[in-house]
């Protein structure tokens, strides 16, 4: 590509060239080589066009290439990709509710979360599942509970029973700021697992097709 650049850039010069010898050559012969010269440019202008366009196709199918074997290799470990999106989701979809709640400021539902059971970190990670997943995932998952856990912790908060007081907003930048990370893990790992091998037809056991 660098080539095909010099070279037109060549062929301007040798136009500049000419036209500084205008006393050796007529105006019309001048104006023929000029406008001969500027059409073989346009030709490697529209070659340099046409094979850049090629080179972005190449790029963006080795990207595609990537992307697939990287599924491929994911394949053996899928179920705990699956396992960790699931968990991600529930608590991100928990937190969105929690923080609708809070902006539209409803009592009722507020003082029902504020009385639920105090989130412990105990049990929020599956050890034998964590212990088998891949580095990466295991770190995702970590993060996600640490998240989670660290803005269900202030559900208790949200509403004082001997005052009777509400304040909806004192955590709710807390909420926003785990369910926003959330989304972001959950960005990491999407995409992982191919539609194509979670959409089987059949809702059966691999097991069950054994002889």
């Amino acid at each position: 590509m660098e080539a095909i650049t010099i070279l037109a850039l060549a062929i301007n010069l040798i136009i500049l060239t000419i036209l500084g010898f205008q006393t050796f050559y007529t105006m019309e012969v001048i104006t023929i080589l000029a406008l001969v010269l500027n059409f073989i440019t346009l030709i490697i202008v529209g070659f340099q066009t046409f094979y850049t366009k090629k080179s972005l196709e190449a790029a963006k199918n080795s990207i595609e290439l990537t992307k697939t074997l990287n599924q491929l290799e994911q394949l053996p470990d899928m179920h705990h990709v699956i396992h960790v999106t699931i968990y991600l989701e529930r608590w991100n979809k928990e937190l969105k509710e929690v923080i609708k709640t809070l902006k539209d400021n409803n009592k009722e539902k507020i003082i029902e979360i504020s009385k639920r059971k105090s989130v412990e970190a105990k049990g929020l990670i599956q050890k034998w599942s964590f212990e088998k997943m891949p580095n990466w995932l295991s770190i995702i998952y970590a993060s996600g509970a640490q998240y989670y856990y660290n803005s269900s912790g202030a559900y208790k908060y949200l509403w004082d029973e001997k005052s009777s007081k509400i304040d909806p907003y004192e955590y709710l930048s807390r909420f926003e700021e785990s369910s926003y990370y959330l989304d972001i893990l959950l960005k990491y790992i999407d995409d992982q697992v191919p539609e194509v091998f979670l959409n089987c037809p059949a809702s059966l056991y691999t097991s069950d097709f054994f002889e």
